[in-house]
């Protein structure tokens, strides 16, 4: 997030945000599926190493190949003065938005992605009597439609010159689409099916919440501020 802000115009920020939200979901669906039928063959002791050293090789390969900005006389910041970070580092804390936003993502993907990523797929199978490709299925479409939404909401809110307006439809969609999924009486799976990616696509507004972070501090602090959003969500 802070190499997207090195590299392009703040106002791009929220857009390339969110194309690369929804290129990260891609690699997820294609991993995900990759990992499942390598799974099948070498069983997943062997799966999960082969993944841990694709991903050590590629660490190498992104250490020496990114650069961390364009270069200095392509700067669309002006240089930060060194004696100005910690009073930087310090509005951070003492701004409530920081706290707000972060207790606001961290109660809405802190659940969710546990829900995602840990029982859904179990929920769905016994729930509404799937079988476990038609459950993965669906999972899928809760990343696919947390990428498309990712990078809509990015670009929507530049266009409107508006971001927070998103955020509490995204969150009172989010909840609504967990109970209509969650609780009896249940819909069917067509019906389950749409409800998961709307859910995905309205729980992507939570990523408004770092380009809001993004443009109330400045840059020589903004890992930092993202990154305290961050411990939230974790």
């Amino acid at each position: 997030l802070k190499l997207i802000s090195n590299w392009f115009q703040p106002k791009r920020y929220a857009f390339l945000l969110g194309l690369f939200i929804a290129l990260d979901t891609l690699g997820i669906i294609l991993l995900k599926a990759f990992y499942l039928a390598l799974k099948n063959h070498i069983e997943w002791r062997g799966a999960t190493l082969m993944f841990g050293l694709s991903g050590l090789i590629f660490a190498c390969v992104f250490f020496f190949v990114v650069k961390d900005s364009p270069g200095v006389q392509f700067s669309i910041h002006p240089p930060a003065k060194k004696e100005d970070l910690w009073k930087n580092i310090k509005q951070i804390f003492n701004n409530s938005q920081v706290w707000v936003i972060g207790i606001t993502v961290g109660l809405l993907i802190g659940p969710l992605f546990s829900f995602e990523m840990l029982w859904s797929i179990p929920f769905v199978s016994k729930a509404y009597n799937a079988p476990f490709q038609i459950a993965a299925l669906l999972n899928l479409l809760f990343v696919f439609g947390y990428g498309i939404g990712a990078m809509y909401f990015g670009r929507a809110s530049t266009n409107l010159g508006r971001r927070k307006v998103f955020m509490p439809w995204g969150i009172g969609v989010t909840l609504l689409m967990m109970l209509v999924i969650l609780y009896p009486p249940y819909m069917g799976i067509n019906v389950t099916a749409v409800c998961f990616f709307v859910l995905g696509f309205a729980a992507s507004t939570n990523n408004l919440g770092y380009v809001i972070i993004h443009e109330l501090h400045v840059p020589q602090v903004t890992a930092t501020a993202v990154a305290v959003v961050n411990t939230f969500y974790a």
